[in-house]
């Protein structure tokens, strides 16, 4: 009896005791085939980097028994796992079984992953390398183009490194039509599809003074640090690692290791506790790989990850989030603080994009789409050619998923929805009965169903299946999503917004053919406009040259600034926007010829100060070379709005009068531009009379001008449809509204068509009256006036033709008629 009482005790603390472990790093030895032997001996309590039944970790397990670590952390990581005694020799050398001859501690940097996660992925570490995640090469071109530099052309000239091609044009992922697809773009569009870059140029700070425009290249290599590259700036939201372990492995917003690895805590803690530092040790990748941290299981790559990188420039990742960039310090903390910044940013709460938070039918949240289940992976990874612009990079379009009203998306021909100005061939492109192979081999692998659907450009999405008339997508966090395209729901007559779906999309054909998807969805964006930054190369003011420190690599993949060795880059940045706004984005054309919202993002007024401490510069707004974006000799204003899909987009799109009457949308600037009172003229507020004098000699401007700016900065054409600055710096398509468009948007003559003689109107008084009463409706309020105009098209045609003609009678008839169709 005492015997069983004493087993049953240490049953209870055996389990008790694996109960804590797995409470505080859900780590239990049984999960290492040889716990506490080789690496493990000191890295005791570590996560296993994926779990020991995938097929990745048998072939890393395979190569490590040969190689004395059954646990295989040597595959990755080099190192002696005989060594137990000193970790600086554990730390050195590797197994000759493994393609190291070192230890690393970051297995994912460009500079060791070729021998590191190319033992198995081979092609995707050449094509990452050239990917614009580590290129940059569409942000370089854009803020050069705005200080003035390369303006003569779209070609895209200069990336954070030099980097070639040497596999050829032809992609390295994707299926013969896909290829095939790619080839013949790049061949039509040369300019977007280099073979080449050259890594921006170092700035001499003697040049400066007569070539002022030339510290835009200090200003990049102090900037650009969110390439693959370098592990960056650890600041709050920004802590991520290098080369594949940017995406692959976790990283906290904080930055703080929260595993239970004894080895790594102790680290942790000489170092400080400073952020920059992995969540946990654990690859995140596709549905199949599951990610346990803090007792919570979670698969696929998180928002926040993308978010740490993308929540600047564009502010996609943010926007997707529902959150606005505003630098509010309100609400405060519960310490009574400002509200920490992420990323650099603070922020005004906003409606996420519909895809982010997914409602059921009975109104209940069953979770939302990750980034990377649309965005695939050509475009995360690149496809092995050289990588500059988002639009020549990424391949999924709203349609491949949600078809239009009269067409499925199997029944839509290869290259809807970006035509790039081509003639499309009928075809239906159909589905695929077989994912891609890259899928095949690495990720999650779906049921088929009757296909995989295709992407725009002819690859199978290998988690968007077709059920029917109906399509599943399959979502990385274990989510599946039930989706009615837009032809069933016309069929079935079941739009969640009758009025508007039917109006925009099924009566306006060319709201379809002409237009983006989230042109009418995407119901704000963040804008910036006027991007003050001043260059100052005065005092040998430096500041820390990323491309430099990260292009120093070590044999272990480490780089100088991941070391903390930085270099730097003459002169510093301090900056600050004109003003930013999330309201009805302008419209514009975008590179593929297709309506699209613009934002403000890289509108550069430009003040550079000399190593002499001279303003060489001040406050300028800087030209393209003559003749280019529809400019005269003298240049286009190189300040830039640019097209995106804002990822805000929402189930109901815009109401009609957000763009037709609109004159932010039409490209007017804000209604118009009345509100800037020449911007290129300096202000005054002390002691100046009514003739404008200035009364004191010690009054200096409150406002300084803007040199080269007479005009509203979201105002990209005047009344004569000149064009007044840049809109795409990459695409010759991209431009303002045209003018048949910007017409067809203004509703001017619609309001006077009914009400000509104001304030009485050319309506008879009786027949008003006699409307009203039929249709029961007194125009009693400017709700009630705006639901009968926004929520009928047809009417606002027949409005605009009665102001052509003077057809009154036209109106009338017109309103009586809805009014009494309206009533039933």
């Amino acid at each position: 009896m005492k015997l069983s009482v004493k087993c049953m005790m240490t049953f209870v603390l055996i389990f008790f005791a694996g109960a804590v472990c797995m409470k505080a790093g859900d780590v239990s030895a049984a999960q290492f085939p040889a716990p506490e032997k080789a690496c493990l001996h000191c890295h005791q309590g570590i996560h296993p980097i994926r779990s020991y039944d995938s097929d990745m970790m048998k072939r890393i397990t395979k190569t490590g028994r040969k190689a004395n670590d059954p646990n295989g952390c040597v595959f990755c990581h080099g190192g002696d796992p005989m060594e137990k005694e000193v970790a600086e020799k554990a730390h050195s050398g590797a197994p000759s079984q493994v393609k190291l001859d070192l230890f690393t501690n970051h297995p994912g940097a460009l500079g060791v992953n070729d021998k590191t996660c190319g033992q198995c992925h081979q092609n995707h570490t050449y094509a990452v390398r050239r990917s614009i995640m580590n290129t940059d090469a569409g942000k370089i071109k854009t803020i050069l183009w705005s200080w003035g530099i390369g303006t003569e052309s779209y070609d895209h000239k200069y990336g954070n490194y030099d980097i070639d091609d040497p596999n050829g044009p032809e992609p390295l992922f994707g299926t013969r039509a896909y290829k095939q697809y790619m080839k013949k773009l790049a061949n039509d569009f040369p300019a977007q599809f280099p073979d080449k870059l050259t890594q921006i140029p170092e700035v001499n700070p003697d040049t400066v003074t007569d070539n002022p425009g030339q510290a835009a290249f200090a200003y990049l290599r102090s900037c650009n640090r969110c390439h693959l590259s370098v592990k960056g700036n650890s600041s709050r939201g920004s802590s991520h690692g290098m080369g594949c372990a940017a995406c692959h492995v976790l990283y906290s917003g904080e930055g703080r290791y929260e595993g239970n690895d004894k080895a790594l805590k102790k680290h942790f803690r000489e170092k400080g506790e400073k952020p920059g530092f992995i969540m946990v040790h654990a690859i995140q990748s596709s549905r199949k790989t599951k990610t346990r941290v803090n007792g919570k299981t979670y698969s696929g790559i998180l928002v926040s990850t993308c978010t740490s990188c993308h929540s600047s420039g564009r502010r996609t990742a943010t926007t997707y989030q529902g959150l606005f960039p505003s630098y509010r310090g309100a609400p405060f903390t519960k310490e009574g603080k400002k509200q920490l910044p992420c990323s650099g940013n603070t922020f005004k709460p906003m409606r996420p994009d519909h895809h982010h938070k997914i409602y059921d039918s009975d109104g209940n949240f069953k979770g939302g789409l990750l980034c990377q289940d649309c965005h695939t992976t050509t475009a995360m990874h690149g496809n092995g050619n050289i990588g500059v612009t988002t639009l020549a990079d990424i391949e999924v379009d709203c349609a491949d998923c949600h078809g239009t009203p009269d067409k499925y998306p199997w029944e839509l021909p290869a290259g809807y929805g970006e035509e790039f100005g081509r003639e499309l061939r009928p075809a239906p492109r159909g589905v695929s009965a077989r994912p891609m192979k890259a899928t095949e081999e690495f990720a999650t692998l779906y049921p088929a169903r009757d296909g995989f659907l295709l992407s725009a450009r002819g690859n199978p999405m290998g988690n968007v299946v077709k059920d029917g008339d109906k399509i599943v997508v399959h979502s990385a966090s274990g989510v599946d999503f039930e989706l009615n395209p837009l032809k069933r729901i016309k069929q079935t007559d079941k739009w969640k917004h009758p009025v508007k779906a039917k109006t925009n999309m099924v009566n306006i054909e060319a709201h379809m053919s002409r237009l983006e998807c989230y042109a009418c969805h995407s119901t704000w964006a963040p804008s910036y406009f006027g991007y003050h930054y001043k260059m100052d190369f005065s005092e040998n003011r430096t500041s820390t040259d990323w491309l430099k420190s990260g292009g120093d690599i070590k044999r272990d993949g480490n780089t100088a600034e991941s070391l903390g060795q930085s270099y730097t880059t003459p002169g510093s940045a301090v900056g600050s926007y004109n003003f930013y706004r999330w309201k009805n984005p302008v419209l514009g054309i975008n590179g593929e010829g297709r309506v699209s919202p613009l934002v403000g993002c890289i509108q550069t007024v430009g003040s550079v100060v000399d190593y002499n401490g001279k303003l060489v510069v001040s406050n300028q707004v800087f030209r393209t070379a003559p003749g280019m974006e529809n400019s005269s000799e003298e240049g286009q204003r190189a300040i830039e709005m640019q097209p995106l899909n804002p990822h805000s987009t929402s189930l109901e799109s815009r109401d009609c009068f957000d763009c037709h009457g609109d004159e932010m949308a039409m490209g007017y600037g804000l209604d118009g531009g009345i509100y800037d009172d020449q911007p290129d003229k300096a202000i005054y507020t002390d002691t100046v009379d009514a003739n404008g004098q200035q009364l004191s000699r010690y009054s200096g401007t409150q406002i300084e001008a803007i040199n080269g700016l007479s005009m509203d900065l979201a105002q990209i054409v005047n009344d004569k449809g000149v064009q007044m600055q840049t809109v795409g710096a990459h695409w010759e398509m991209s431009g303002p509204l045209t003018e048949l468009q910007r017409k067809k948007l203004d509703m001017e003559g619609a309001c006077t068509a009914c009400h000509r003689d104001l304030p009485s109107g050319t309506i008879p008084a009786a027949m008003l009256k006699k409307i009203s009463e039929v249709a029961n409706i007194s125009f009693a309020s400017a709700e009630e006036h705006g639901e009968l105009l926004g929520g009928n098209n047809r009417l606002m045609a027949l409005i605009k033709v009665a102001a052509m003609f003077g057809g009154a009678a036209v109106v009338v008839a017109g309103l009586f008629i809805f009014m009494v169709r309206r009533r039933k």
